[in-house]
């Protein structure tokens, strides 16, 4: 993954000429900065579609939406302390309770991207009801 990130950061950086004009060593600084935090957002974007997919899931049952939000939060935030403990195991790499904090946002914005089309698709269902 480390590589795809920094293609993705010399291809987004390729045209900033403030980033290329710069001597070689500090043109790396800010290019390994700008990877990290294209690693960061593509884990958040990750966890986002494991919280769309959790929250549709559970929202198929005949539940309580508070319950529905609970369970997927809870199963989504597990999952993230999960990949976080198997990357204690992994050369290299470490675990850190940041990316768990970045992680389950990304569950909670794809959750409420459920949400809203749920919340949107009833409302216009009962509208539709209602001029019948």
């Amino acid at each position: 993954s480390g590589t795809i990130s920094r293609q993705i950061t010399e291809v987004i950086t390729k045209n900033i000429s403030v980033i290329q004009n710069l001597p070689k060593d500090e043109k790396e600084i800010v290019l390994k900065k700008i990877e990290h935090i294209v690693r960061k957002f593509a884990h958040f974007s990750i966890y986002a579609v494991i919280g769309f997919l959790l929250m549709s899931l559970i929202s198929t049952y005949k539940i309580k939406q508070n319950n529905r939000i609970a369970i997927s939060a809870i199963i989504g935030l597990l999952y993230a302390i999960s990949d976080e403990i198997h990357q204690a195991f992994i050369p290299g790499r470490g675990p850190l309770v940041s990316d768990v904090f970045i992680d389950f946002s990304g569950v909670v914005v794809g959750m409420f991207i459920v949400l809203l089309i749920i919340s949107f698709y009833t409302n216009e269902m009962a509208r539709r009801k209602n001029h019948i």
